[in-house]
Formats: C-alpha cells, structure tokens, sequence
C-alpha cells in the first residue's frame, strides 16, 4: 500500500454562508479549477442537512421532528437529552 501526504495552506479564518447561516472558519487551499467542498463539520455547525433527493441544504428541525441522534449529558443531574 502507498501512503502520500498531501500538504496544503490553510486561509481564513473566513465567513462560510449558507442560506441565512454563517459560521467563521478556516479552509485548504487548493489549485485554481477544484470545487470547493463543505464537509460534515461545517454542515453540523449551521445545523443542516443535505437532501439528496433535491440537492439542497435545509435545516435539521424541517425533518418534521424526527431525532437523527440523541446525546446523552452523563455530567448533567437531569440528564437532558439534545435533539439533532
């Protein structure tokens, strides 16, 4: 197996946008010509969710209510749960 490491600058920070959310953050700059790509962290942050069905972005509370994960605060007295 060959293992390569790819290094690349990082800019920022910046402002990432997302329909009426926004987030600061820093981004891998690549050569002129690549698409940029939003990664599962950045989606997590503006809690959103990709539809694949109609290639957009929406909220994670438009999913009618549904929990997608359940976190479980050990730490907290009246363990809470958070919806996402």
């Amino acid at each position: 197996m060959i293992e390569s490491t790819w290094r690349r600058p990082v800019a920022g920070p910046l402002t990432v946008r997302i329909g009426d959310r926004w987030m600061p953050a820093n981004c891998i700059v690549v050569p002129a010509g690549t698409d940029a790509l939003v990664g599962q962290v950045v989606m997590e942050q503006l809690d959103l969710v990709a539809d694949c069905a109609t290639q957009t972005t929406g909220p994670v509370t438009s999913r009618c209510g549904v929990t997608i994960s359940t976190i479980r605060l050990s730490n907290s007295p009246a363990r809470r749960k958070w919806r996402f």
